[in-house]
């Protein structure tokens, strides 16, 4: 529960907008039992609402901070990057490009270079 006077702006409230946490940009006090509150959601769309003491209840200051953070076992991420470039691996194998090279060469002759070419010809010391 957060009282109507311990709202300040920069403040991080739940329970303005239903599921979320809204940043407070100013406070307008519309006499002793109601302030009008100017806040940001997390898409920083600007929006306005006034609050009665019967709201009270509802409201209550957030914990300072982000709604992500870097605070993950560091050894599971490193975990997890290995098993992802094992899986890529693969596609940067020179061995299995030089393989994949030779055999649609052989399959296809003119994409040999032409010192090749003239080794499928047959031909001896074209240099």
């Amino acid at each position: 529960m957060l009282k109507l006077e311990d709202i300040k702006k920069d403040a991080q409230v739940s329970g303005i907008k239903t599921g979320e946490i809204v940043r407070i940009v100013q406070v307008e006090a519309v006499g002793d039992a109601a302030i009008t509150v100017y806040y940001k959601d997390s898409q920083s769309a600007l929006s306005e609402q006034m609050l009665f003491r019967s709201d009270e209840a509802r409201l209550d200051l957030a914990a300072e901070g982000k709604p992500w953070a870097f605070d993950a076992p560091g050894a599971e991420f490193k975990l997890g990057l290995e098993a992802y470039r094992i899986s890529q691996a693969a596609l940067f194998d020179p061995k299995r490009s030089s393989r994949l090279r030779k055999t649609m060469q052989s399959a296809m002759p003119w994409l040999a270079p032409p010192h090749d070419i003239a080794h499928l010809h047959g031909e001896r010391d074209v240099c």
